[in-house]
């Protein structure tokens, strides 16, 4: 709870709508602002009669919940630094929809009257929440999925358009030898000679303008992200590759900025991130001091962050030392048989349309730990041949015992046709199996400690290779190719110094790239935890030891005389 005007100013100066904005106008903005807890579960009273008021997070999560046209319902989860209300100002149009706290949430509300008295007076607040909506509005597009939902985003840019232009210079000069050729063919007496130089001409522009095309949608496709957990270069070309490098916060050591003289001229360079996993390039984009900035502010705040938690952590581990809280009282005894009985029956009732569907199943998360395996589409590319000729013969077979059936042949019976069919599929049906196997028994693991690469030959050799979480030192994913690209099939490379393990043709490489990393952060996380906890149990015994005997020669002084 904001308890005075002191503390509300130096929320607001804390809050990324209002960077930049200076002591004056923050106090204005404090003037009109108010603060709004709400506690977990609790809905936001909105007014049903009037544009909503202006509301922005400054700690917690809600639920936005809102009915669209067609009957649906869309929910949205909003989260620190987030805001909503306001739409007729801001998008043009009232909407209609429930908020609902999902945690403990703290909300700066201002009426959307003042509020926009405010955009009209504080230029650069109005800068703020248009770029925030572009922002959000950019958010939407699927190629952002990726992104985790408490994630906060702080900047999503494109290459500058000077560096695209640097970039259609080849394909300019291209077109201009184009140009040239064409003016020398309208030079040229013979009627022949001409018409082959004007197609020539003609080459030189149409490869000129595909190029171009080609830069311009690359131009287009590319995108450098900053979020308040990693920095993302995310490199696509439409339906041929996908490319995702990033590095958490917490493992960047520092960051740089490159830029040549045309650049320092035009006003874009290169901001290199230096990670532990190697490097994450921001190449050619607008202020790159500015993006600079951003990064380092974001590193630092996540470190003072995890110092926060640690301190934190550490106090409750001393509290609980000096000052052990009462013993809980016994738990009644756990009914464990019949709890298994119970696990047994519910793991035997699973339908048969689930199990097998886990067949087929390349995505599993079971017990800690996920395991893929190659998409289906190379499971398809092994099995259809033994599939087709399976598929045949059961075909022709079912003709044939319908020809029977109705009289027009009488040969073969039965029961010979039968066993030449059985006879027939036993070897296409073994194929299919055997490949099948081999397509199953491919897997690629992580688990709190380690990847696992294993693949294993039916009835032959099995190669299992692992790594710890810890030793991984840069982590990639590309998609390759039209198919790759239309159903999100690709590597992922794993350098570990001494080896590079690499995850080949699994389905969403990038969530595969995503979740190793949330192994690896976690994993560096609890063992920086436990060594610290290792610390602070040994000062916290120091601490409860010294108030023990403080407390022992306390009582002894005060002890009367005999």
């Amino acid at each position: 709870m904001v308890k005075d005007s002191q503390e509300l100013l130096l929320l607001l100066k804390s809050l990324r709508l209002f960077a930049g904005l200076d002591d004056a106008q923050i106090e204005l903005v404090a003037a009109v602002a108010e603060v709004v807890e709400l506690a977990e579960g609790q809905s936001l009273s909105l007014p049903p009669d009037r544009d909503y008021p202006f509301y922005l997070i400054k700690e917690g999560k809600v639920r936005q919940i809102r009915q669209l046209s067609n009957g649906k319902i869309e929910l949205r989860s909003l989260k620190r630094d987030d805001f909503f209300g306001a739409e007729i100002l801001l998008v043009g149009g009232r909407r209609n929809y429930r908020i609902e706290a999902l945690q403990k949430t703290t909300l700066l509300m201002i009426e959307s009257a003042q509020f926009a008295l405010l955009l009209r007076g504080i230029p650069t607040l109005r800068n703020n929440v248009r770029e925030q909506l572009l922002l959000n509005r950019l958010l939407r597009r699927k190629i952002f999925n990726f992104l985790g939902e408490d994630e906060s985003v702080y900047l999503i840019v494109r290459q500058h358009p000077a560096f695209l232009f640097v970039s259609l210079i080849r394909p300019i000069i291209i077109a201009w030898f184009g140009v040239l050729i064409f003016v020398f063919s309208t030079l040229i007496g013979a009627s022949s000679l001409r018409l082959v130089v004007g197609w020539i001409a003609l080459g030189f522009g149409i490869v000129a303008a595909l190029w171009a095309l080609w830069v311009v949608l690359d131009w287009l496709n590319d995108y450098y992200i900053i979020t308040d957990r990693r920095v993302i270069n995310l490199n696509r070309i439409i339906l041929l590759y996908e490319s995702r490098r990033e590095a958490p916060l917490t493992a960047v050591k520092s960051e740089e900025v490159k830029t040549s003289f045309l650049g320092r001229m035009l006003g874009f360079g290169d901001v290199i991130t230096y990670a532990f996993m190697g490097q994450v390039v921001f190449r050619g984009i607008a202020d790159p001091r500015a993006v600079r900035e951003i990064i380092e502010g974001l590193r630092k705040l996540t470190a003072l962050s995890l110092m926060e938690a640690d301190r934190q952590t550490m106090e409750s581990l001393i509290r609980r030392k000096i000052d052990p809280p009462p013993e809980p009282p016994p738990s009644p005894p756990e009914t464990v048989p019949i709890q298994r009985r119970r696990a047994r029956r519910l793991q035997q009732a699973v339908p048969f349309r689930l199990r097998f569907r886990q067949l087929f199943q390349t995505y599993k998360d079971e017990g800690g730990v996920i395991t893929y395996r190659k998409h289906i589409l190379i499971l398809v590319k092994k099995t259809w041949i033994p599939g087709l000729f399976i598929a045949f013969i059961l075909a022709a077979s079912i003709y044939v015992f319908i020809q029977n059936t109705i009289g027009d042949w009488t040969y073969p019976p039965f029961l010979i046709l039968s066993l030449m069919t059985f006879t027939i599929l036993i070897p296409f049906t073994v194929w299919w199996l055997y490949q099948y196997v081999d397509w199953s028994n491919d897997i690629y693991q992580i688990t709190d400690e380690k990847i696992i690469d294993s693949e294993k030959k039916p009835l032959g050799t099995e190669i299992t290779k692992s790594a710890p979480l810890e030793n991984i030192l840069s982590l990639d994913y590309e998609l390759i190719g039209f198919w790759g690209r239309l159903f999100n099939l690709g590597n992922v490379i794993i350098n570990t110094g001494t080896d590079k393990l690499i995850w080949l043709t699994i389905t969403d490489p990038g969530r595969a790239q995503r979740e190793i990393f949330n192994h690896m952060f976690e994993q560096r996380r609890r063992k920086q935890l436990n060594d610290a906890r290792n610390e602070w149990d040994q000062v916290s015994d120091w601490l409860a030891a010294y108030h023990r005997q403080a407390e022992d020669l306390r009582r002894t002084q005060n002890q009367p005389p005999i």
